[in-house]
């Protein structure tokens, strides 16, 4: 065997996924087909450390946001990665709102996530400048330099000797005997054979794609797209609002609404929204300009001295979602396919929110679920 492990995929969760392993195995590699780690959805996000709250109990998109929350603060203040713990209102300003508001807060209860009931007045202590008349106020969510995460990631596994395969695709997989051979495109487009005892599939927007080498299709497994436009706030005003301001999400949890985020660099972020896209792996990052009005209606509410021009086009993101419009709850696939006949080889499809947050403890458990006998 070339390796032991073989990783497909060098954004954040592949990285993580990599750093959980270096003391189980001498020979590890992480093929990634740009030119750098994370320039796909580990770039193009929030930036936000979740708590938690959104997702149902004993679900994985609750478990390792939970326990990713605390590894990620920990890993931070181990490597000093800048973050601000600035700390999260969930909003509501009318009935419909409020009642989704307290079934989050029993949600709360459940996951025994800390958090404070606030009404109005309490509201504008933290935020005056905020217009709500019931919130959530979860002190442990923040903000972090993802970059800053990835630089750590991918340095903690150069030192470690990991071989890291920039530039390099995955277009082939085969089951061999203990393993897998894996038949990769090099940077100058010649062809090459590498073969592993375990492969994981950390390929992120691909990651459906990469399942399906092997010839088994799975509908269950099928990524859908749904991209997210973000805008900033061009007024000096919101300089003095330290909290992240999210309304209250859909039942379906198909985005967390257009929310605010302060980010280190002190711009004041507004988004993403949630369009659907489909199946194709044809993306486009440009941010459709005739969103603005809608930006603007949604956030004047809770935003009272928001006028249109203040908000100019920023960034768009990718999610590699599992649900179509309208369907239920979707969790994470994180998942050692030996039930199937494919022994070590591990599945990570629909990795979007909270995977940034969670990406530490998706390593861990990860690493649990490798079958090493």
């Amino acid at each position: 065997m070339d390796f032991d492990l073989v990783i497909i995929g060098a954004g954040v969760v592949g990285l993580a996924v990599g750093k959980a392993l270096i003391n189980g195995s001498d020979k590890i590699c992480l093929i990634e087909k740009n030119n750098s780690y994370g320039l796909e959805t580990s770039s193009r996000n929030s930036e936000v450390i979740h708590s938690g709250i959104y997702y149902p109990k004993d679900s994985l998109k609750s478990k390792l946001c939970i326990n990713g929350n605390r590894l990620l603060y920990e890993h931070c203040n181990d490597k000093s990665i800048p973050y601000n713990k600035c700390g999260k209102l969930i909003i509501a300003n009318n009935k419909d709102s409020h009642a989704r508001l307290l079934e989050l807060q029993k949600n709360a209860d459940l996951l025994d996530i800390k958090y404070s009931y606030l009404n109005k007045e309490q509201i504008k202590e933290i935020e005056p400048l905020i217009k709500a008349e019931y919130a959530i106020h979860i002190e442990n969510t923040g903000v972090i330099d993802s970059h800053a995460l990835m630089r750590s990631l991918n340095n903690e596994l150069i030192e470690s000797d990991v071989s890291i395969a920039f530039k390099t695709e995955v277009i082939g997989i085969s089951q061999i005997s203990n393993g897998y051979q894996l038949e990769i495109k090099n940077p100058d487009s010649s062809r090459a054979i590498v073969s592993t005892k375990v492969l994981i599939n950390c390929a992120g927007l691909y990651a459906s794609f990469i399942a399906s080498l092997l010839g088994k299709k799975d509908n269950q497994y099928q990524t859908q797209f749904w991209k997210g436009s973000y805008y900033w706030i061009n007024n000096k005003k919101v300089k003095s609002i330290k909290s992240l301001i999210y309304p209250v999400p859909n039942q379906q949890l198909n985005g967390l609404g257009i929310h605010t985020t302060k980010g280190l660099d002190g711009r004041v972020k507004l988004g993403p929204d949630a369009e659907f896209l489909g199946e194709s792996l044809q993306f486009d990052y440009s941010v459709n300009t005739n969103k603005r009005q809608e930006y603007y209606e949604s956030c004047k509410e809770y935003l009272p001295f928001l006028e249109l021009e203040d908000i100019e086009p920023d960034f768009a993101g990718i999610r590699p979602k599992l649900q179509k419009p309208g369907e239920k709850f979707r969790d994470f696939i994180i998942r050692n396919e030996n039930a199937n006949g494919y022994t070590n080889f591990i599945n990570l499809i629909g990795i979007e929110s909270p995977g940034l947050t969670s990406s530490l403890a998706i390593g861990e458990y990860v690493k649990q679920i490798i079958n090493w006998d």
